[in-house]
């Protein structure tokens, strides 16, 4: 079972409080906050389907705040911005972690990228959380 604040920052310290004062069961698994997948694969949504191969990052780490800024390149975004824009979390929070996505991101934009081009320079998100890992929590 995971107990989840379903994306939404003020559900955090409640998350925390059930969490902690879950009861112990056996033969169940309780987890808080959805947690990072390494394969997060492709999925449609809404009726279309999106690899996460369409999604490129731009990340900088702010020492002071201990978070990442990330620019967000969608692939064909501009055919329809919300939707993209909400596979594109979809993809950042399975592939983060729901934690990471809400606590450890201080500043997202998204970006449009046509067919065929890429960011330079950029990430896949799983490369991201490589990143973050290394920056914020000091995982070599």
């Amino acid at each position: 079972m995971v107990i989840t604040p379903d994306g939404n920052p003020k559900g955090i310290l409640p998350t925390e409080k059930l969490y902690t004062s879950k009861p112990e069961l056996e033969n169940w698994i309780i987890e808080k906050f959805r947690q990072p997948k390494d394969k997060f694969s492709d999925f449609e949504y809404d009726g279309l389907k999106f690899p996460s191969s369409d999604i490129e990052i731009l990340a900088n780490y702010n020492h002071e705040s201990n978070k990442m800024d990330i620019k967000v390149f969608v692939r064909n975004m501009k055919l329809d911005e919300e939707k993209y824009k909400t596979i594109a979390w979809i993809y950042l929070d399975n592939i983060l972690g729901e934690f990471n996505s809400i606590k450890k991101i201080r500043f997202v934009d998204f970006f449009h990228l046509n067919e065929g081009e890429t960011a330079k320079n950029s990430i896949s998100i799983l490369e991201l959380r490589n990143q973050m890992d290394k920056d914020i929590y000091n995982i070599k």
